[in-house]
């Protein structure tokens, strides 16, 4: 090629790729993000950093390279500036793109094919939470692992050199730390050697790749055992081929044109049934003229979705980024034959290939443009609330107006606590603007109860702020004047006791706080509204170490008004243990109860002259 059109070539699709998600180069941190950002301040030496990368994360699962290294790395750096780590995401996802190019026209030997599955590839939909979202960097950075190995595989496969061989398997091993749809990467080596190079000893050379990946699987499911219920849980069930074609759906419509009854609108069924079925037809026409590669790239797809599918109750159109680059290789070889062809049929190819663009082209636009506008309230939020520390050190920060969108892309994933910013709370009247979402922090986490909240502010412990266009403003003498207008709530009926700002309802017996619970003595009491109804009970959380345990069990006696409910044995450490209580029907009613908490004895930590029970947190009638 020339030197302009080679320029051209390899420029055009990571242009392309900027253009369509520009905006996620802004995208600020939100929701997961969190987690990962709080990981710094968890190391202090060699062993805490192997924790902190090896240790089951986020559903059991281990990605050192893709999301804790990723992070912990960035954020030695550039801390809380996200920048950096947008632009290392893009240029990551543009080697993708130049790896699928390579990849294509080393299969196809079509230099058209090769430019246009990355651009095929680029639109698709299923991009958008990747290209906009930090968490899901390990869609982009196992895209790069499987890809790169893939190509040194063909390199050994084409020049017989051992040297190519390991390095594919360096990269192969690698990729575990990305993500664990890479242990399927030996499926996607034998699928070409199965249906294109057909060699029985390039089939042998894998054999060692599946021993690793048989490995991995065991070594994962011992270390991070997979879950037994929850959105996350596999199913193996008749769901499985329903799923497939819900994906299958995806890869050509953006998931959000089904309407809210889940029905696709008519334009759509027919868009469908042409582009999937025009990848169908082509794949199995060139496989009955023995030509297998169209089919090399739906095993792609097959192979890397594959371990997705059992789960059912977590289905999500970003799981399609690394399968949809199958699907668009076929598209694409099936476009450059068709412009060889005859008129009528490169004119509907294209026609085809134009209605998959203008159905995907603006959902990936206003997608990642979402994410932005989604991370701009959480900027201003975390942001605000970090200089409203430094403004007010000795004081608690007491956030109101925060709806839905605030809570479950930054409230419910601790932001605050993870950036090392303490006594952050939710002012009590964000409870009727915010709903319950499963799989996220309960409210109750977050929120201050009316009566401590009304303590804190006539105590001046608190600074009240709520979100503004563009900065948090301070609010606290509106609020106080509207808070202390109403009537008197009542004690509250969830006790923090690790809180400075319900210290107040924490009698005799108990120490100084120690980083969000608080240890107690022998005895310790705590006061707090009553139960309303018969079936309410009473829940304890804390913490019982081993220490305690070194002299034998240990029991606590819980009493409320002096009636004794039951004695809790602590046989095995537990950190945190969470107990839930029958209440006895004498305090049923009563506006204030007192709770006693005594174990038959104590134990001294070493340099310590205290004399300690258990540590407790959280105390709560429901």
């Amino acid at each position: 090629m020339k030197p302009a059109v080679r320029a051209a070539y390899w420029l055009v699709p990571p242009v392309f790729c900027l253009w369509l998600y520009w905006q996620g180069l802004k995208v600020w941190f939100q929701a997961d993000d969190f987690a990962w950002l709080s990981l710094a301040r968890q190391i202090h030496n060699g062993k805490h950093l192997l924790q902190a990368l090896f240790e089951p994360m986020a559903q059991g699962t281990i990605r050192p390279w893709s999301e804790r290294g990723f992070f912990l790395l960035f954020y030695s750096f550039f801390e809380l500036d996200a920048l950096p780590y947008r632009v290392f995401v893009f240029l990551t996802q543009f080697l993708n793109l130049a790896l699928l190019s390579h990849l294509v026209w080393r299969l196809s030997r079509s230099r058209s094919a090769a430019f246009v599955a990355p651009l095929l590839w680029t639109a698709n939909s299923s991009l958008i939470v990747p290209m906009s979202w930090s968490s899901s960097y390990n869609q982009i950075l196992c895209a790069f692992f499987l890809l790169a190995a893939f190509s040194f595989f063909l390199r050994f496969a084409e020049r017989g050199q051992l040297t190519d061989y390991f390095i594919q398997l360096s990269i192969f091993i690698l990729g575990f730390g990305a993500l664990e749809i890479n242990v399927v990467y030996p499926a996607i080596a034998a699928a070409y050697v199965v249906l294109i190079d057909r060699r029985r000893r390039l089939l042998l050379s894998l054999a060692p790749l599946f021993a690793l990946s048989v490995i991995f699987f065991f070594f994962h499911h011992a270390f991070a055992p997979g879950l037994a219920s929850g959105p996350y849980a596999l199913h193996f069930d008749p769901a499985l081929p329903v799923t497939l074609l819900k994906y299958w759906a995806w890869t050509f419509l953006p998931m959000q044109w089904p309407d809210r009854a889940g029905h696709i609108p008519l334009l759509g069924r027919l868009a469908l049934l042409a582009m999937a079925g025009a990848v169908l037809v082509f794949t199995i026409w060139k496989a009955k003229q023995r030509n297998c590669m169209p089919l090399f790239f739906l095993s792609w797809f097959l192979i890397t979705l594959a371990p997705l599918l059992p789960l059912r109750d977590h289905i999500s159109d970003y799981y399609l980024a690394i399968p949809a680059m199958g699907i668009a290789s076929i598209a694409a070889i099936g476009i450059s034959e068709a412009l060889n062809s005859s008129r009528t049929v490169a004119i509907s190819t294209l026609a085809l290939a134009a209605v998959y663009l203008w159905l995907n082209v603006p959902e990936a636009r206003s997608g990642v443009n979402w994410y932005f506008e989604r991370s701009r309230g959480v900027r201003t939020l975390v942001l605000g609330v970090q200089r409203a520390r430094e403004l007010h050190p000795g004081k608690a920060i007491l956030l109101t107006g925060i709806g839905d969108a605030l809570y479950t892309s930054a409230i419910a994933h601790s932001p605050f606590a993870a950036l090392g910013i303490p006594d952050v709370y939710l002012a009590p009247d964000n409870e009727s603007s915010i709903t319950s979402h499963p799989g996220l922090n309960d409210l109750s986490m977050y929120l201050l109860p009316t009566d401590s909240a009304r303590k804190a502010l006539e105590d001046e412990q608190v600074e009240v702020y709520t979100p503004g266009p563009t900065r948090l403003q301070n609010v606290t003498s509106a609020y106080e004047k509207k808070l202390l207008a109403q009537p008197p709530p009542g004690l509250p009926r969830r006790v923090d006791v690790g809180n400075r700002l319900e210290s107040y309802l924490v009698g005799e017996g108990w120490y100084a706080l120690e980083g969000g619970y608080r240890w107690m003595s022998r005895r310790g009491t705590v006061y707090m509204g009553g139960p309303r109804a018969r079936s309410e009970q009473i829940a304890l959380t804390g913490y019982c170490p081993k220490e305690q345990l070194r002299s034998g069990p240990i029991h606590l006696q819980v009493t409320v008004d002096g009636h004794p409910v039951d004695l809790i044995r602590f046989s095995d450490p537990e950190t945190p243990f969470h107990r839930i209580l029958t209440l006895p029907p004498q305090v049923l009613g009563k506006e204030r109860i007192e709770i006693s908490l005594e174990v038959n004895r104590t134990f001294q930590p070493q340099g310590d002259g205290r004399s300690l029970g258990l540590a407790f947190g959280i105390i709560e009638i429901h």
